[in-house]
This record gives C-alpha cells, sequence and structure tokens, in this order.
C-alpha cells in the first residue's frame, strides 16, 4: 500500500486520489481493517485477500460514479437542444410514410446534421434513423393488429414501394413475418 495512503489514515485525513475523488468512509474502513488485521496464517490470507476485493469493488464503483459525473457534465445538453430534439422526434413520427433527410430535419429544428446525430442519441439512446425505423415498425404492428389492414396496405400507408421491403424490415425488427401477425390474431 502507498505511504501517503497509510499516512492518510494514521492521521485520520482524507486522502485525494484525484481532483474530486476521495477515499469514501467505506473505503477507509476497509482500509483500517485491512492495515489493522486480528488474524494469523492462512485466516489472515483469506481475511486480506476478502477484504481487498471488497476494497476493490467499492472503490471502482466509486470511481465509476465519479466518472459517470465527468461524463454527463461533459456531454450535458441545455434545455433548448433537448426540446430541438423532442420536435425532431416528434416531425419523425409524425411522417413515418416519408423518411425525412436527415440535413431537411436538422434545418427545421435550427441545427447542424453533426449536431443533430450526436445530440438526439444523447437524447434518444439511438440513432436517427434507428429510432424512425422503430417508430415505423411498431406503428405497422399497430396497423396489422388493430386495423385488420393487409401486409401490402400497412407497407403502403408506412410509404414502402415494396412489400417485400417492407416485410424484410418487419422481419428484422419482430422476428417473424408480418402475415404471421395477421394469422395469429385469427380465433
Amino acid at each position: 500500500m502507498p505511504l501517503n495512503v497509510i499516512q492518510s489514515i494514521k492521521e485520520d485525513n482524507d486522502f485525494c486520489l484525484s481532483n474530486d475523488l476521495k477515499l469514501s468512509f467505506e473505503l477507509n474502513t476497509i482500509i483500517n481493517q485491512i492495515v489493522s488485521c486480528p488474524y494469523k496464517g492462512s485466516m489472515k490470507s483469506f481475511f486480506l485477500e476478502g477484504k481487498s476485493i471488497e476494497l476493490l469493488i467499492l472503490f471502482l464503483n466509486q470511481l465509476s460514479d465519479s466518472l459517470n459525473v465527468e461524463l454527463i457534465k461533459e456531454n450535458s445538453l441545455d434545455l433548448q437542444d433537448i426540446r430541438r430534439m423532442h420536435r425532431a422526434k416528434d416531425i419523425l413520427i409524425n411522417n413515418l410514410a416519408k423518411p425525412t433527410k436527415i440535413s431537411d430535419l436538422a434545418a427545421e429544428v435550427g441545427t447542424n446534421e453533426c449536431y443533430l446525430k450526436k445530440q438526439f442519441k444523447q437524447v434518444f439512446g439511438v440513432s436517427v434513423f434507428a429510432y424512425f425505423q422503430q417508430a415505423r415498425m411498431e406503428k405497422a404492428r399497430i396497423l396489422l393488429l388493430n386495423k385488420a389492414l393487409s401486409v401490402s396496405e400497412a407497407a403502403r400507408i408506412l410509404g414502402y414501394s415494396s412489400i417485400s421491403y417492407f416485410s424484410i424490415a418487419f422481419r428484422k425488427h419482430f422476428g417473424y413475418n408480418p402475415s404471421q401477425m395477421k394469422i395469429s390474431r385469427l380465433p
């Protein structure tokens, strides 16, 4: 164990690991338990191994939490950016039959393509295209189940020029053909 850590423990000071990362109370407690191990022989080895693993897990959790806070600070969007991304999402959802070009979508919400792609993924966790496809497939499922439409009618409503392209996209998304939905809802 580094001397500065041991010295910090003996003096009951907070040991600074980086600018904002200090040893927590739990980490200090485990280090004190390691330093003042009451066991001898093989029991000491087991005790130290267990405490070392516990120390490592707690430290990595603390480090992870600290890094996540930094990532959130670095990647945080202001309210206006978030509103833009929600407006972009609404535009996509309202135009499922006609895919909107990224450049047109970016212009419509008042940003550029690069920022649109980056910020959309930050807000929704998927790319613009992936979101559009998910929304389109969910709408297809609803049309097939609730509206009693044929596969070709659902494909046409969603702007697919080919039933086969629609079927391929549907199968890729859900794992089964759209025609199987029609069969599965029959009594």
